[in-house]
């Protein structure tokens, strides 16, 4: 109840003023001189919750609105009231009758009437602005929680495609320091490559469209980052003002945060010192008086509003509202209602207005309008929804999923999160616990993990751990969280990356790299692995070094799809011999296995079962295919403790195995181990007899059967050791078939041999020299080349040149040789079939293969006197080379015995030791120069 104390100590007062007290939101309180209550207006004792009687003449500071820390301050703004005469707009909080908090603006002043003193003091109700503030604030923290804890690099471009915002794993990837990056158009960060196609997603995201695609960027060391880019459209008010970019494996915005402080500080500059203003109007609208605040609020003072409408103050869309509301208020309805007006400089306003209708002696005679100028807040609303927009659409649109639980239950997902989870619709998930969608094994991890964020508030790193789709489904999972305050009340944040298929793609790769792709047993590196841990793990063990016998010739003649078939059926078989062992292909057609727990006793008889068991013909697409393998033993750990050492050795018993004439084994000894020293000096000392020329060319005459006459002679190369003097042929040409010396050896004999030949014939001897051509150096894809080089290096003529090709040659791929023989022909040089008879002969190569000669190995001609089978099928070969207009030559010549057989039997030419050795060239031109018989 009020006390209408202004008849009682003023005498009569205007009823306008009297009626204001009573109708205003502001709560008033009139003191006297002595600070004693004499007046509580309505609105005072609404928002204080105490009725007048509860206050009237108790002084001001000991009223129940001060808490008892207050009375020092309700002390101090009096002496300043009585010092300063007035005191405005002072911030505090007071306390309700029931004991909550009351914000407050407090304006004091003092008045003086009829010699009399009063002490008043206006109190604003301000807690919902205070409470708007909060919330603003706490909006502003949970958007910039989200963005700043994005697990992917996120930036923004204004319209003109300068970088104003970025996050950390944005900077961490360019490598520029946000200094260097903001505000830096962001095209010179793209490949050249990729400048218009970038370009025009930029301008299509800037028409509204989300954009995602793949992009070249150069950070600023200059290292090319491929990029999946998601460019997702700003829109303020219907407008687009700028473009969002999400980019993969990138975080942290120093932009965005700056951007945040600066709009925190701005909303927080629009809250302070909001003004109100007090109109009053006729009963037709117009203005009769207004108070001081007015003309801050609209720019103009009392005198030029009065006489005019408020209609012209009004924006044009919200005049009918606001008339409707007036009209109400002249009719004797309290109104309050939001609209918007226009300052004196053209200025929108946002305003909060209050219409009561003013009576005099019970009359309506006017209005009032108490005008509350919300612009700033609405606005800092505006900024705030456009804000939570911003980054709600962050969120949803993110590919990376995202939830917000609390209390261990769901309350907020992405579109991304439901459907890593199983479903569409995130509401089937939504107040569900946490843990349900955690496998059993992780529950207790997902615990310590949640109490991390909620009660230490620290922020989790990346953690990896099994979860449960709706539908009971497993999915490997990446989460990372961190603690955000959603309506007061303590939410967790958590990131997730679905890994499940980057974890059997790790799985698949794991497989791949420890497994021989074609065969599906392991690969020697892993195979390695193993064999070191079974050498730990047991005290003995054989080592089996397994080649397939001939194994190009098949994919040479059936194709490598063939081969690779076949090579997956020996893998098949070989993991069928005896339980303990493992096995890998070493590469090609070798493969290498280990059994542990095997005596030298026991491994004779592995191998057998090894080499029967790979012996066995093999069907593939209906064909029957045969091979054989070679087997090299070495014992663990007999002849070695390393796995290294093991491998080596028993490589180096296989080689002997083949050299027994294969589909056999052999275990490695001290003898091989000798040997295979002795081999690896000769491949030494081969590249350097090779650089200090150390061979020389002897020279073997060939006669004419009958006549004996000197025809030609073999070039035979010697290797003249500065220690070790003659080194034979035998020992050195086959390693330099293994290390492929034999290719610049057979090189030089060629050219020497041209060169020895020309000067014979300078001298006036024409003889033709043989020049023996190996297998690499004849399937050098220039070996016709090399050889027309030679000859017109020396100035040889063609048919004094003659090459001898091992018979082996045409299992090489025999098209192929046929063509490269033919060329060779068309030169003018003479082909001999070298070897012939000593286990790759065909009698279908006399006829097929485009040769001169056939020259009968010194094997078959040795024995023709014992063997009679050797000398029928020497006659044979002889018989049928003549019916081909084939020379044949016998070499190996021997005894006078050997001649008279092979005269009789129609030989064209011969060679051996009983007719000449090997003589070098100063020995031949001796000979030469005696006459061209022996």
């Amino acid at each position: 109840m009020a006390v209408n104390i202004m008849d009682e100590k003023f005498g009569p007062i205007n009823s306008l003023f009297q009626g204001f007290l009573e109708s205003t939101t502001d709560g008033v309180l009139i003191c006297d001189k002595d600070t004693k209550v004499i007046m509580a207006n309505p609105a005072f004792q609404t928002m204080f919750g105490w009725e007048f009687l509860d206050l009237a003449g108790k002084d001001h500071n000991e009223i129940p609105i001060f808490s008892v820390g207050q009375r020092d301050e309700g002390n101090q703004l009096h002496r300043k009231l009585v010092t300063e005469g007035h005191v405005s707009n002072y911030i505090t909080k007071r306390m309700h009758r029931n004991g909550s908090d009351v914000h407050v603006s407090v304006s004091l002043t003092i008045v003086e009437h009829l010699q009399s003193t009063s002490y008043i003091a206006i109190y604003r109700d301000i807690t919902s602005l205070v409470n708007s503030r909060i919330r603003i604030r706490d909006s502003e923290q949970c958007l910039r929680s989200l963005y700043e804890h994005h697990s992917e690099p996120v930036f923004t471009l204004d319209l003109e495609g300068r970088i104003t915002d970025c996050n950390s794993l944005f900077l961490q990837q360019s490598g520029f320091s946000a200094q260097e990056i903001l505000g830096m158009p962001f095209m010179p960060l793209i490949s050249p490559t990729d400048i218009n196609r970038t370009m025009n997603h930029f301008n299509e995201a800037k028409r509204g469209r989300k954009q995602r695609y793949g992009v070249t960027v150069i950070d600023k060391m200059g290292r090319c980052l491929e990029l999946d880019v998601t460019n997702i459209p700003i829109q303020v008010n219907g407008e687009i003002v700028g473009v969002y970019g999400i980019t993969k494996d990138i975080t942290e915005l120093k932009k965005v945060q700056r951007q945040l402080r600066d709009r925190e500080q701005h909303f927080k500059s629009l809250f302070n010192h909001l003004p109100d203003a007090v109109f009053s109007f006729d009963l037709h609208g117009n203005f009769t008086g207004a108070n001081a605040a007015t003309e801050k609020l609209l720019g103009y003072n009392t005198n030029e509003l009065k006489g005019f409408s408020f209609k012209p103050f009004v924006l044009a869309e919200d005049l009918p509202d606001t008339a409707n509301h007036f009209k109400l208020a002249a009719e004797g309805n309290i109104q309050r209602y939001a609209t918007r007006g226009i300052d004196k400089k053209g200025r929108m306003l946002d305003l909060d207005v209050t219409n009561l209708p003013i009576y005099v002696d019970g009359e309506i005679v006017g209005v009032f309008g108490i005008v509350r100028d919300m612009t700033d807040i609405a606005e800092a609303q505006r900024k705030m929804e456009e804000s939570e927009r911003r980054y709600r659409k962050l969120v949803e649109l993110s590919p990376s999923p995202i939830i917000v639980y609390s209390e261990g239950k769901f309350v907020y997902m992405n579109d991304a999160a439901a459907k890593c989870f199983g479903t569409n619709d995130p509401e089937d998930i939504y107040g569900k616990p946490v843990l349900a969608f955690v496998h059993p094994e992780f529950h207790q991890l997902a615990r310590e993990r949640s109490r991390t964020v909620t009660v230490e508030r620290e922020t989790l790193s990346w953690e990896e751990m099994k979860l449960l789709r709706v539908d009971g489904s497993i999915f490997d999972a990446e989460t990372i969280g961190t603690t955000i305050e959603i309506d007061g009340k303590t939410s967790s944040l958590l990131i997730i990356r679905d890994v499940t298929e980057r974890k059997k793609a790790e799985a698949i790769v794991t497989y791949l790299a420890n497994h021989d792709i074609l065969t599906a047993i392991p690969n020697r590196l892993y195979f390695k692995r193993l064999l070191e841990q079974r050498l730990k793990q047991h005290a003995t063990g054989m080592l089996v070094f397994i080649d397939l016998d001939r194994f190009k010739a098949i994919n040479d003649t059936f194709g490598h799809s063939v081969g690779d078939l076949l090579l997956q059926q020996v893998g098949q078989r070989l993991v069928s011999v005896n339980n303990r062992g493992i096995f890998c292909r070493q590469g090609g057609d070798e493969f290498i296995s280990f059994f542990s727990d095997i005596e030298e006793i026991d491994a004779a008889s592995i191998a057998l079962e090894m080499i029967e068991k790979l012996s066995r013909p093999y069907e593939i697409d209906g064909t029957f295919l045969d091979i054989t393998p070679s087997v090299g033993i070495s014992m663990y750990p007999k002849d070695s403790n390393f796995a290294e050492m093991l491998i080596k050795q028993a490589d180096a018993a296989l080689y002997a195995a083949k050299e027994k004439g294969r589909n056999t084994y052999e275990f490695f000894s001290k003898r091989l181990e000798e040997k295979n020293e002795r081999k690896a000096w000769i491949g030494t000392q081969l590249r350097k007899a090779i650089e200090f020329n150390e061979f020389e060319l002897h020279f073997q005459p060939k006669h004419n059967v009958q006549s004996k006459v000197i025809l030609g002679v073999e070039a035979l190369i010697r290797w003249q050791h500065p220690e070790m003097g003659i080194i034979s042929p035998d020992q050195f040409i086959p390693v330099a078939e293994e290390t492929r010396l034999i290719l610049p050896i057979g090189e030089w004999v060629l050219r020497t041999a041209c060169k020895q030949a020309k000067q014979w014939s300078n001298q006036g001897h024409s003889l033709v020299i043989s020049v023996n051509v190996s297998v690499q150096q004849f399937l050098q894809e220039d070996f016709v080349t090399r050889v027309q080089y030679a000859l017109a290096e020396s100035g040889l003529s063609p048919e004094f040149l003659n090459l001898e090709i091992t018979e082996s040659l045409p299992m090489f791929d025999f098209d192929t040789v046929i063509v490269k023989l033919n060329q060779i022909k068309s030169l003018g040089v003479t082909i001999s079939l070298d070897d012939f008879g000593t286990g790759y002969s065909s009698l279908s190569y006399l006829s097929e293969i485009p040769f001169d000669y056939v020259k009968i190995d010194k094997s078959f001609v040795k024995h023709i006197h014992t063997h009679s089978v050797h000398s029928s099928i020497i006659q044979s070969v002889i018989s049928i080379a003549h019916t081909l207009n084939r020379k044949v030559v016998a070499e190996g010549v021997e005894c006078e015995e050997t001649l008279h057989f092979l005269q009789e039997s129609g030989c064209d030419e011969v060679q051996g030791f009983y007719l000449h050795p090997p003589l070098t060239s100063v020995q031949m031109e001796k000979l030469l120069q005696l006459g061209r018989y022996s």
